[in-house]
């Protein structure tokens, strides 16, 4: 129920719709007049607020149903890929390798006809160079230890025969050693020979291990040796990994340079200690 209007002049209550009052007998017309405009104005906000509500319900009856996106399919298992065994050392590899200790037995079979034969030098140069020529063959085309151990053993011997048939054929002597000073020393030659290659290709294996282990390594190693400027610190390789391969490479090859010289060592003590 609305509020009674009141009269300005004597604030007694106003009938509705009344021009006069009823009290003081004065106009109060424009009274009325602005309490209509008033109530007018609020029934236009609501009838304004209405039409908003019904545009909004219109319109959400008009739009199509939203429609459920199905579930998502559950994800495959992962399938593992299955572990393919490392390919067997095809023909053309075996060819390869076997050419390449054909070519070092060639060289030092070559190398043993300048020193002895054209040259006539001191046979501590023809130790030298037994030790000497195997270890880049070695480095350069390393092969699996037991392999290298083989390969390295049968050049010595092959090379030592071929020697001792360039000595027969050169100056007329026996093929075979004649007493245990000759045999030690051929022993000596095909330890020389054999550790040698065996330990170069030790070395160069764990060399080209360095890209898998440690790509960094390789890179820190020929710093050392060189001389040039270390890696950069912000490489993904911790400097202790580095420092870490870079010590195998090394240890290796000092053990098998120890190993060398303690074996040709005791040979050589073998054939002083012989009558």
């Amino acid at each position: 129920m609305p509020t009674p209007e009141i009269c300005p002049f004597c604030l007694s209550p106003l009938e509705e719709g009344a021009t006069v009052c009823g009290h003081c007998g004065r106009d109060v017309a424009f009274v009325t007049v602005r309490a209509l405009t008033r109530r007018l104005a609020a029934a236009e906000s609501r009838l304004l607020a209405q039409e908003a509500q019904l545009a909004e319900l219109a319109q959400r009856l008009e739009a199509p149903p939203a429609v459920e996106a199905p579930p998502a399919a559950e994800a495959a298992p992962a399938v593992e890929a299955p572990i393919v065994p490392e390919a067997a050392p095809s023909a053309l590899s075996r060819a390869a390798a076997f050419g390449w200790l054909v070519l070092l037995l060639g060289v030092l079979l070559g190398a043993h006809l300048l020193i002895v034969g054209i040259y006539d030098l001191d046979t501590r140069v023809l130790r030298a160079v037994s030790v000497l020529l195997p270890v880049p063959f070695g480095l350069l085309r390393p092969l699996p230890t037991r392999r290298a151990a083989l390969a390295g053993l049968a050049v010595g011997i092959l090379a030592a025969a071929g020697m001792l048939e360039n000595t027969s054929l050169l100056f007329g002597e026996p093929f075979l050693p004649e007493d245990a000073h000759d045999w030690v020393e051929v022993a000596q030659y095909v330890a020389c020979i054999a550790f040698s290659y065996f330990g170069g290709s030790l070395v160069g294996g764990r060399w080209h291990r360095l890209d898998r282990i440690a790509p960094l390594g390789k890179s820190f190693a020929v710093a050392l040796v060189t001389n040039a400027p270390p890696p950069a610190a912000g490489d993904s390789i911790s400097t202790a990994k580095r420092v870490h391969a870079t010590a195998a490479w090394i240890n290796s090859m000092m053990v098998v340079l120890s190993a060398i010289g303690a074996i040709v060592t005791a040979l050589s003590q073998l054939g002083h200690l012989l009558p």
